[in-house]
Formats: structure tokens, sequence, C-alpha cells
């Protein structure tokens, strides 16, 4: 349901309407679900995690993860860049 926040009566009968209100829950709805959908994605990526867990501890074994896995990568003689990986000389 929506509410409206501001409203005004105009002489003629008309009336403006400012929904403010349901615009910000419909924007804190869709960034919710981002988070849900992403959260997923990411829980999907980290072999052995369960997919019920909580945001937190997706996060924390992504980072975990991640960082297990650059130290494998500088074990194999390749350094980490933010545009991919380069062989150390």
């Amino acid at each position: 349901s929506s509410s409206l926040v501001n409203s005004e009566s105009f002489e003629n009968g008309d009336v403006s309407s400012c929904n403010y209100e349901n615009d910000f829950n419909s924007s804190k709805r869709d960034k919710k679900v981002k988070i849900r959908e992403t959260l997923k994605i990411l829980g999907s990526l980290v072999p052995g995690l369960e997919s019920n867990k909580d945001p937190a501890t997706i996060i924390e074994k992504a980072i975990v993860y991640l960082e297990s896995m650059k130290t494998e990568v500088e074990a194999l003689g390749l350094t980490c860049t933010g545009s991919g990986l380069s062989i150390h000389s």
C-alpha cells in the first residue's frame, strides 16, 4: 500500500500529490533484491559454502577463498593485478 506524504488541493479541485515514500520503499526493495542476488552468486562461487548461510558468513568465506586463490596464483609465479595476471621474471 502506498501512502501520500504530501498533497495539496487547488481551487479548481485538482489535487497534487507527491509519493516520495512509495518511491523510497521501491528503491530500497530493489536494492535488497540486488544484494540478495549478488550474495547468492558470490556464495555459489565459493566451494563448500552452503547456500543457506547468512550474508556475513558468505562475505567472510568469499574473502578467505579469494585470499587463498591469490596465494596460489603467486605460488605459481604469477602476480594478480587489477587488469589480470602477469608472470614474474
